[in-house]
């Protein structure tokens, strides 16, 4: 039974009937984990990477799963890119700091890229100073001053936007 926002007792909790399913997550240093179940079914899913960043991995696998059994669960999400301008890539190419957390948003022929802390994930624009990420489930939103120049990013992925683990807020340096 869901306590405090969909977690019941450390499970995260949700749906009802043949869709009721819990999960819950584990990491440290050098693998991540994941499982998902659903008592009426009878079918649960357990994914354990030998990595870092297996937190990117996992949600992928999970969604495969979910489509051979046809289960109530994000599935991938198609989204519509819009056409930038030169002088908006050139706005959100940049370096970016974040508690001695460096990242750069970059630009080549693929398009727009985040890359930092050993990860590489392609932008798809979906709005002015919007970004999806292509590569699992989240955003980038560009910050602006009261002069309409970006001073940061504010960045969520894998949970939704109020995950304080997984929301992040960078400012950005100085092209100097």
């Amino acid at each position: 039974k869901p306590v405090f926002w969909d977690y019941g007792y450390g499970f995260k909790v949700m749906g009802e009937g043949r869709n009721f399913r819990f999960s819950h997550g584990g990491a440290t240093a050098g693998w991540h984990s994941h499982f998902m179940a659903f008592p009426e079914r009878g079918q649960a899913v357990v994914v354990m990477t030998n990595g870092t960043n297996g937190w990117v991995l996992w949600p992928e696998i999970e969604r495969a799963v979910a489509n051979v059994f046809e289960w109530p669960v994000p599935v991938t999400k198609y989204v519509a890119p819009i056409e930038l301008t030169e002088n908006q890539i050139e706005e959100y190419t940049g370096n970016y700091a974040m508690n001695g957390l460096d990242i750069s948003i970059t630009s080549d022929t693929a398009g727009l890229s985040f890359e930092g802390a050993g990860i590489r994930w392609q932008l798809i624009p979906v709005q002015t100073d919007t970004l999806e990420i292509a590569d699992m489930e989240g955003q980038v939103f560009f910050r602006r001053s009261e002069e309409n120049e970006i001073t940061g990013l504010h960045m969520w992925f894998g949970e939704p936007d109020w995950s304080p683990y997984r929301a992040w807020d960078f400012t950005k340096k100085s092209s100097d």
